[in-house]
């Protein structure tokens, strides 16, 4: 005999006698098995079923309000950074701004000082070539004397 052929022989040798709370009549006899079941199809699984509906509506009206809240927290959040990246924006254009004026300022000094300078460096030139021209007509003026 095969494996599987001593399984089934064990199988059927392990089965119980026909049911005696129903009568032996089938699974919807006229015992309490078929009270039982017949409670089940016709009242419990039907309120279930409506049980079932009832909370899972509830549930979504539940979903559909933390939706609504979720959705208002988030325009919320929203608007708040658009208002604080345009006040960022209005300080970073004042910033650069002042970062030009101060640019242009400086730029504007160093360019009188440069002007200065080249004043005094003329200046200068004009006094040194007046002096060798000085001194020049002093040397010429001891030679021939």
């Amino acid at each position: 005999m095969n494996y599987f052929a001593s399984i089934a022989v064990l199988l059927a040798q392990a089965q119980p006698p026909a049911d005696s709370l129903a009568g032996g009549s089938g699974w919807a006899g006229a015992g309490l098995l078929g009270l039982v079941l017949g409670w089940l199809l016709l009242k419990h699984l039907p309120e279930k079923d409506r049980q079932l509906s009832t909370l899972s509506t509830e549930k979504d009206a539940q979903l559909e309000v933390q939706r609504k809240e979720f959705t208002e927290t988030l325009k919320t959040i929203t608007e708040t950074f658009r208002q604080e990246s345009q006040l960022q924006r209005e300080a970073c254009r004042e910033e650069s701004a002042l970062v030009a004026r101060t640019a242009v300022e400086s730029t504007q000094a160093l360019v009188g000082s440069v002007k200065s300078a080249v004043e005094a460096a003329q200046t200068a030139a004009e006094s040194a070539k007046k002096a060798a021209e000085m001194t020049a007509e002093l040397v010429s003026k001891r030679r021939a004397s």
